[in-house]
């Protein structure tokens, strides 16, 4: 019966085993792969909290003869397996003896012809957990010496916990990738792709500016798309109008540079931008009053707005937030000691 699935069914089990992996699990390796006959692959992980451990195949043809095996560092036979037509999968609990044992799960190809599919290794990290379960995300990796780690996932915890739920609501999927020598994170589709071990304030930066992506894509008016195309038109090519250089490559650019350097130094944004305007040069200063606006809230019935201040701290990133009024001129009134909020 396997074997007569329609591409419909194959579908369907793969959106139920997303949301069974999103739902239940934090951190998934996503490979894909062709795997000979008689061939067996080996994917090693490491829980480091209790919950569910999944090991799933999906290969074509549907119905193709597979072994999952899933040993543990301290044991020298499987501690479970199963063998059966694709697609198939294997759980294991992870329980609080079980905590940081390294794993090994390995699959082989038991049919007579090459397969072509992916694999998917679900399990429970600590840190991640938290990032996954309170803000309902897909995080992945896909290539086994590059996966998310725990660090990472404290660092975007802290930084989506710093914004409104106005502006990080819909982000969907976090992805780790490897080092790219041009590009340091990118944002498509709800989802966004972390390249190399970006640590600390650098990733706090990095994860901002993909975050300021999502805030035009998914929450910007109409209204404020053409206030911010209007903006970035008016910009020229002339960098004192820019957060930096790379922001003139385009509005959406421009767009996620000032996010990231006001989400970088709220003070500072509007001191660079403020010295700009009094040589004559307003645009800079405009961009940093329409980010601002973003983030206006109402606090005992006066409008405010939030400034940030994001500091390396030993590896770590440190992510201020503050809640200040606004002045005449539609800017924060930074005081000289914010009651700052850490995240």
């Amino acid at each position: 019966m396997k074997r007569l699935l329609s591409k419909s069914v194959l579908f369907v089990f793969v959106a139920l085993m997303s949301v069974f992996v999103t739902t239940s699990a934090t951190v998934t390796g996503e490979f894909r792969v062709a795997i000979d006959p008689n061939q067996t692959l080996s994917y090693a992980f490491t829980p480091t909290a209790t919950g569910t451990a999944l090991f799933s195949a999906t290969f074509k043809p549907i119905g193709s003869k597979l072994t999952l095996k899933l040993f543990r560092s301290d044991r020298t036979e499987p501690i479970a397996q199963i063998s059966g037509e694709n697609p198939i999968q294997l759980s294991i609990p992870i329980d609080r003896v079980t905590l940081n044992i390294s794993y090994l799960a390995t699959i082989q190809n038991l049919s007579e012809r090459t397969l072509s599919g992916f694999i998917e290794i679900t399990y429970p990290k600590a840190n991640c957990k938290e990032l996954a379960s309170e803000f309902t995300l897909d995080l992945r990796y896909t290539v086994e010496t590059v996966q998310i780690q725990e660090e990472q996932c404290a660092v975007m915890h802290k930084t989506l916990r710093s914004l409104p739920e106005k502006l990080r609501f819909g982000i969907e999927r976090i992805i780790a990738l490897p080092q790219d020598p041009e590009i340091a994170g990118q944002y498509i589709g709800n989802t966004i792709r972390i390249f190399g071990d970006l640590q600390g304030a650098q990733l706090a930066r990095v994860f901002f500016h993909e975050v300021g992506h999502h805030v035009q894509f998914a929450h910007f008016s109409p209204e404020q798309q053409e206030r911010w195309f209007d903006l970035n038109k008016r910009s020229g090519s002339d960098s004192d109008n820019f957060a930096r250089l790379y922001g003139r490559t385009n509005q959406f650019e421009d767009f996620a540079t000032v996010f990231e350097a006001y989400t970088g130094s709220s003070s500072e944004s509007i001191g660079v931008a403020q010295v700009r305007n009094a040589r004559g040069k307003s645009i800079y200063l405009e961009k940093i009053r329409f980010l601002a606006s973003l983030f206006n809230h109402e606090r005992n019935g006066a409008l405010r707005t939030y400034v940030y201040k994001t500091e390396n701290l030993f590896g770590d990133a440190r992510i201020l937030r503050a809640s200040v009024p606004i002045d005449s001129d539609n800017l924060p009134q930074i005081p000289a000691l914010p009651e700052w909020e850490e995240f």
